[in-house]
C-alpha cells in the first residue's frame, strides 16, 4: 500500500509543474529582475521627463495669468492718459482767459462811464488804453501781428483781397490793410487782408 501512494503522488507533482510553466508562458510577464540597466534608465528618463512638463505647464500658466494682468494695466493706463490728455487741452488756454479778464472788465468800465455823457473822448480814450493791454496779453502768449503795409505781398502771410493803383509804394506791394493777420509763435492764425499795388511807378519826394 506504501508504494501505491507513493507511485500515486509522484505523477500529480509533475503535472502541477507542468501547468506553472504553461501559466508562465502564456502570460509572457518578465520579472522585475530581468529589466536591463538600459530600460531602467529609460524608465527614470521618463519619469524625471514627465515631473518636467509638470513644472513647465504650471510655470506657463503663471507666465499666462502675468500676462493677463499686464494687459489689463496697460489699458488702464491708456484711459487714464486718455482722460488726462482730454483735461489738460480742455483747460489748456486757463491761463490765457485768466489774462484776458482784466481786458474786458476794463471795456466795460469804460462803456459804463461813457452812458449818459457826450465825452466821447474819454471813451476812445479808455478803449485805446484797453486795445494796448489786449495786444501785450496777445504777445505775452506767444501771439505777433503780421506786418504787412509797405512790405512785399507775401501769400504766405497775406491775403489779397483787391489791387490798387497808387504810386505810394512799387508794384507787388501792400499798400492798404483791411485786416490784420496773427500768428502764434511763428505759425500763422489768420492772412492779413490786405489791398496789393498794381503800380509800378513810385512817387517821388
Amino acid at each position: 500500500m506504501p508504494d501505491a501512494e507513493e507511485r500515486t503522488s509522484g505523477p500529480q507533482s509533475g503535472s502541477e509543474d507542468a501547468g506553472t510553466v504553461q501559466v508562465a508562458e502564456r502570460t509572457n510577464t518578465p520579472a522585475p529582475e530581468s529589466i536591463s540597466e538600459g530600460e531602467r534608465g529609460l524608465l527614470d528618463t521618463i519619469d524625471a521627463l514627465k515631473g518636467e512638463l509638470g513644472k513647465n505647464e504650471e510655470r506657463i500658466r503663471e507666465l499666462e495669468d502675468l500676462l493677463l494682468r499686464g494687459r489689463a494695466e496697460l489699458e488702464n493706463l491708456r484711459k487714464r492718459f486718455q482722460k488726462e490728455s482730454q483735461e489738460a487741452l480742455k483747460y489748456a488756454i486757463d491761463p490765457f482767459v485768466k489774462d484776458l479778464l482784466p481786458s474786458i472788465d476794463n471795456l466795460e468800465r469804460a462803456l459804463e462811464a461813457a452812458k449818459g455823457t457826450d465825452n466821447s473822448e474819454a471813451l476812445l480814450q479808455g478803449v485805446t488804453l484797453t486795445l494796448g493791454e489786449l495786444n501785450r496779453t496777445l504777445a505775452k502768449h506767444g501771439v505777433q501781428e503780421v506786418k504787412s503795409v509797405g512790405l512785399a505781398f507775401d501769400p504766405r502771410v497775406h491775403e489779397a483781397i483787391e489791387s490798387q493803383e497808387t504810386e505810394d509804394v512799387p508794384s507787388g506791394h501792400v499798400a492798404k490793410e483791411y485786416q490784420k493777420g496773427y500768428a502764434l509763435h511763428g505759425r500763422l492764425i489768420r492772412p492779413a487782408r490786405v489791398s496789393v499795388s498794381a503800380n509800378r511807378a513810385v512817387k517821388e519826394p
